[in-house]
């Protein structure tokens, strides 16, 4: 049981690690090469379909790019300190929550009753 717990905590740790990666390359991305997606918004597929499901898709998309724009070139500087801070938080919770976890384990373990045919 132990071991099963301790395997998805680093397998937790793993991904957490690679989301931490993945926001890292995404807050550092120059902001300039965003604006190359707003020629693409045009060109979306089955726009005036989508655009009687959603009034107004293309002007929210090009909002939104613009909104990006502006937060990357922001956070573009602070990416390392913001991702080290937000994975180290996250890795704490996940090895608190694994050693509370395994607290709990043992104390269960210590609390159980024997099997029927165990010796005394």
């Amino acid at each position: 049981m132990m071991l099963a717990l301790w395997i998805l905590t680093l397998a937790a740790l793993g991904m957490w690690s690679l989301t931490a990666w993945g926001l890292h390359a995404v807050l550092t991305l120059d902001s300039s090469q965003l604006s190359d997606l707003k020629p693409l918004v045009d060109q979306i597929p089955h726009a005036d379909t989508i655009g009687q499901w959603f009034p107004g898709f293309q002007a929210i998309l090009t909002a939104t790019i613009d909104l990006t724009q502006v937060m990357l070139g922001w956070l573009g500087g602070a990416a390392p300190v913001i991702v080290w801070v937000l994975w180290g938080l996250g890795a704490a919770v996940i090895v608190g929550v694994a050693l509370l976890l395994s607290v709990v384990i043992r104390l269960l373990r210590r609390r159980s009753p024997p099997p029927s045919g165990a010796p005394a």
